[in-house]
């Protein structure tokens, strides 16, 4: 069967609108979707597969393609406005977000229409749009609009939206606090009801605003209250949506700002006063230690402050290790405190400081050094001489108690000792035999004997001590006969003990020494050596020239002493004292005279020594 002409056209013709409508449908995003009730079939355009981004052959159904949409709101948002339709025949539109085919989350607008005969819904059909885009730049619109409105009202600094002739259209919640109006109140206004129109930089605002279409000014504002208080004002002008033009003003209360100012100010004249006048010197470096700034009190030392600024500091320490410690010191803590180093004046002679310093950092990078001098040369002085005093005081006292321990005990005891063996004599003279009466003289003899020799070697010391003692170096020609007489006294108690004592002094010696230190220091070295030499054992002195001194050793066979001893034998504080073989008793203070009296001839003293072996004591005597 053949169409008739005309109906082919109109066909033709119809065709051609439909494939125009779906081009401009799919150029727009807009695609059409139909459910057929009747024939329970769902009919999807190319546009509508397009944006659901199913495959070709996808043949879509009605529970599937509700699935699209995202679970949740969404979902029930369609099934429930597709409902409505459904009972009502009321059209609806939503806008909705699905998930693809692919995954892709997607915001489109659905409409939709309803068919109804007799009372019955035969089909829904309408259009599905794509609005990313749009809706995208909807939410962000909105979020930024939100974020902008809520920083503008939670912001410190008060903002006002004003009309060009300067009526207040709003106002943020800072600027209601700042002038203590309400938003109702402030509407009210105009900005000379709110800005101080005597302040001059007022109208140099308003000119320079109206000019380049932004303007930011020191003036002054007026509270509710009539409070005048200064603020800084920035203003812009800005046209809306609707094209009325707007003022923004942001201000901020620098009423704390210039009450600081006038504070530093003030404190800044204070303080310059006080560096100009302190006597403590401040100073200022920079990285490489050279001098940046100083205060005028630096010409309390002679020095010309300008002379010394472009200086290295590290040039006025005298001593070159006290500069490395007080760097290191620096280095390691960042600061100093009353750190004491000796420094030079302007006449190169040295007075003592006391430095407190830091390291002057900027955004952790090393800028330089900065601190306070202050001489302590007069506290060091006093400080010096208030040790000697009490270094003095205390050798006193150690003098005085050891004074009185050995008259309290080492001279009492042989005393005590001497005079019962006297009475032990005398109790019965008749009854005792001459050889008994013999042996206690003897007894008593050897006692005197020690208590003489004791209170010599303490009278000398004493002497010593409390600087009494008168040293009278004379010519000594005979030193031999000299070292003979000298101990000739000490023969017999070597003799009791069967110690051998003998002598060798190099011929010719000539000697310039105190006779009676010298006969001390002979008499307590071998004093000492016959003590600790036990029966049968030997004392040997010696006398060596050299080319600026005589040597003298005083050799025994006795016990020795240890190497612990030895270290400490001659040092001022140590006292060294045990019994001899014979149960002798020593004070501990002839080695400590001997020291002191070697010490005055310039010369030296010291012992070697082996446990068990013996003891050489050695001392030397310059010749001049």
């Amino acid at each position: 069967m053949e169409h008739h002409p005309e109906y082919r056209k109109d066909e033709l013709t119809l065709k051609k609108s439909l494939d125009l409508y779906e081009k401009a449908n799919e150029m727009a995003g807009v695609g059409v979707w139909e459910v057929d009730f009747v024939t329970n079939k769902l009919f999807w355009s190319v546009v509508t597969r397009q944006i659901h981004e199913v495959p070709d052959d996808y043949e879509p159904e009605f529970q599937a393609a509700i699935n699209f949409y995202k679970e949740g709101f969404c979902r029930e948002e369609l099934l429930r406005n597709f409902n409505h339709t459904v009972e009502t025949g009321e059209p609806f539109m939503v806008e909705l977000q699905l998930v693809t085919f692919k995954g892709n989350e997607m915001w489109v607008r659905a409409k939709g229409s309803a068919e109804f005969k007799e009372g019955r819904c035969l089909r829904l059909f309408g259009t599905l749009q794509d609005i990313q885009i749009q809706k995208l730049q909807r939410i962000q619109l909105i979020n930024s609009e939100i974020k902008y409105r809520s920083v503008i009202e939670n912001s410190l600094y008060g903002v006002l939206l004003t009309f060009p002739g300067g009526f207040v259209l709003d106002a943020n919640q800072a600027a209601l606090k700042m002038f203590g109006y309400t938003l109702e109140e402030i509407r009210k206004l105009s900005r000379y009801d709110i800005f101080d129109i005597n302040h001059p930089n007022l109208s140099r605002f308003l000119k320079r605003r109206e000019k380049d279409g932004k303007a930011k000014d020191e003036i002054t504002a007026i509270r509710k209250n009539g409070e005048i208080f200064p603020c800084e004002i920035s203003g812009a002008f800005f046209t809306d949506i609707d094209g009325t033009r707007l003022n923004s003003l942001v201000i901020v209360d620098i009423t704390h700002i210039k009450q600081a100012e006038r504070a530093l100010a003030l404190s800044e004249d204070k303080y310059r006063k006080i560096f100009e006048n302190i006597q403590d010197v401040y100073y200022r470096t920079d990285k490489d230690g050279v001098i940046i700034e100083l205060s005028p009190s630096i010409e309390f030392y002679n020095y010309k402050r300008e002379d010394l600024i472009g200086s290295l500091a590290s040039d006025f320490y005298y001593l070159n290790e006290e500069k490395d410690k007080i760097l290191n010191v620096l280095k390691k803590e960042m600061r100093v405190s009353d750190f004491e180093v000796k420094l030079r004046s302007s006449t190169n002679e040295l007075f003592y400081a006391s430095v407190n310093s830091r390291l002057v950092m900027e955004n952790g990078i090393f800028m330089g050094t900065e601190g306070i001098i202050r001489d302590i040369t007069l506290r060091k002085i006093q400080e010096n001489e208030l040790a000697s005093l009490n270094t003095e005081l205390k050798g006193l006292n150690e003098h005085k108690e050891k004074l009185l321990s050995v008259i309290a005990h080492d001279l009492k005891t042989p005393i005590a000792s001497s005079l019962k063996l006297a009475e032990l004599a005398l109790m019965d003279v008749s009854e005792t035999s001459k050889i008994e009466l013999i042996e206690y003289l003897s007894k008593i003899r050897v006692g005197l004997d020690n208590t003489n020799e004791l209170l010599e070697d303490l009278l000398s010391w004493a002497a010593s001590q409390f600087g009494s003692v008168i040293f009278n170096p004379v010519c000594i020609e005979d030193l031999k006969g000299h070292i003979y007489t000298g101990i000739t006294r000490l023969v017999p108690i070597a003799e009791a003990k069967g110690i051998k004592l003998t002598q060798h002094i190099d011929p010719g010696i000539v000697l310039i020494a105190d006779k009676d230190m010298l006969d001390a220091i002979i008499r307590n070295i071998v004093s000492n050596a016959i003590k600790f030499t036990g029966r049968g054992g030997r004392v040997e002195i010696t006398a060596k020239s050299r080319k600026d001194d005589v040597i003298f050793s005083v050799t025994d066979t006795g016990i020795g002493i240890s190497p612990a001893i030895v270290n400490v034998l001659f040092e001022k504080s140590f006292n060294y004292t045990i019994y001899g073989t014979s149960g002798e008793k020593g004070t501990g203070l002839g080695l400590d005279l001997c020291r002191e009296f070697v010490e005055k001839h310039k010369g030296k003293i010291w012992v070697d020594s082996t446990v068990g072996k013996g003891s050489t004591f050695y001392f030397t005597i310059k010749k001049v």
